[in-house]
């Protein structure tokens, strides 16, 4: 992250120049090498924070993870604060504040995920005060640092034409056409510096995922599989996994007309879920801190109808982070990080058609 201020601070776009490129106190230390992948917003942190590198390389650093701790901060309290009216409001703040997995990903290894968690709290404060515009701008500034928060815009507009909110819808796409402009003239001039966003140096690979676990699978030496079948088969399978998350997608973007009411908190259950298949079905490359985010939605909706979500949540980010860091390098470690969640979600579908089931017999 900091090395990527000091390019900036040296005149060099890394939307447009790959870290290699440059040489600074931290070039010995970089292991990923690419172009940029966090936004213009985040930059300015990682601008702020290479300041400080002149004084010292491990100076810039702590100053960086010492505003993580601050966002961390700052997400306990807002989550404090929406949830003013609970009885949980005490025990689930301080769960999310002291977490060991949020302060171990977000603030010890100073994932950027930490904005994305105060983004998806403000959002979501946001659409339940019925601050439409805010939320827009909102996850339009989420993009910014990440790309993660694209996949909720579409689910934001449906829910504003569910709503009849077309004043505000129209005003949303004008806001929406404006902050792409802008962008486009002060930080990402060029293609090259939007699809440098999208982490175009994992196009390839996998890790930590569904994807991975296949690909592990089909490797296994006892099966003995020629390589080109086993290219053969993990290709195949890798449009059927991705085509998973479209139809869940798809199913989760039209819900909202299959019910009479349709309120903030179903839709903010909603980014969670279609976030979490995100990172189950269409990440081949997936790390343990993306799901850290989250918990944040756990949080806002501990006490709602939404058990099903908190569950599966939390097991996900657990099993995630302990079999990442515990289990990383070992094969088929995949299995663990993966297959619990997978289960549990295949659990719900089946009571669910159980539950479909009865009725007709009656």
């Amino acid at each position: 992250y900091i090395h990527y201020g000091l390019m900036y601070l040296n005149g060099i776009n890394p939307f447009l120049n790959p870290a290699s490129t440059f040489t600074s106190e931290l070039s010995p230390f970089l292991v990923w090498k690419q172009t940029s992948t966090y936004g213009p917003i985040s930059q300015l942190l990682f601008i702020f924070s290479a300041f400080f590198v002149a004084i010292t390389p491990s100076l810039g650093i702590y100053i960086f993870k010492l505003i993580c701790l601050l966002f961390h901060i700052l997400n306990s309290y807002l989550i404090w604060g929406h949830l003013k009216n609970s009885p949980y409001k005490i025990n689930v703040t301080t769960a999310y504040l002291l977490s060991p997995l949020l302060l171990y990903e977000q603030v010890t290894n100073a994932h950027v995920d930490v904005f994305i968690s105060t983004i998806l709290i403000i959002l979501i404060i946001c659409l339940k005060n019925y601050n439409y515009l805010a939320a827009i701008v909102t996850a339009w500034i989420g993009f910014l640092i990440k790309t993660l928060p694209i996949v909720w815009l579409p689910l934001i507009f449906v829910y504003l034409i569910k709503q009849q909110r077309w004043k505000i819808l129209f005003s949303a796409i004008f806001i929406s056409v404006a902050i792409i402009f802008a962008t486009s003239l002060i930080a990402l001039p060029s293609v090259d510096a939007w699809t440098s966003l999208f982490n175009p140096g994992v196009k390839d690979r996998v890790g930590g995922s569904l994807y991975s676990l296949i690909k592990n699978v089909l490797s296994y030496k006892i099966l003995k599989l020629p390589v080109t079948f086993q290219a053969t088969v993990f290709s195949t399978f890798k449009p059927i996994i991705f085509s998973i998350f479209v139809i869940s997608y798809l199913i989760i973007l039209v819900k909202p007309y299959l019910k009479k009411t349709y309120s903030a908190t179903s839709f903010s259950t909603n980014i969670g879920w279609i976030t979490l298949i995100l990172f189950l079905f269409a990440a081949p490359w997936y790390c343990s801190w993306y799901s850290s985010v989250l918990l944040a939605i756990v949080a806002l909706n501990i006490d709602s109808n939404s058990k099903r979500f908190v569950i599966t949540s939390i097991l996900f980010c657990s099993s995630s982070t302990v079999f990442y860091y515990l289990l990383r390098g070992i094969r088929l470690y995949d299995f663990l990080t993966v297959l619990p969640t997978l289960a549990v979600i295949i659990f719900w579908l089946v009571r669910d058609i159980q539950a479909l089931k009865k009725p007709l017999k009656n």
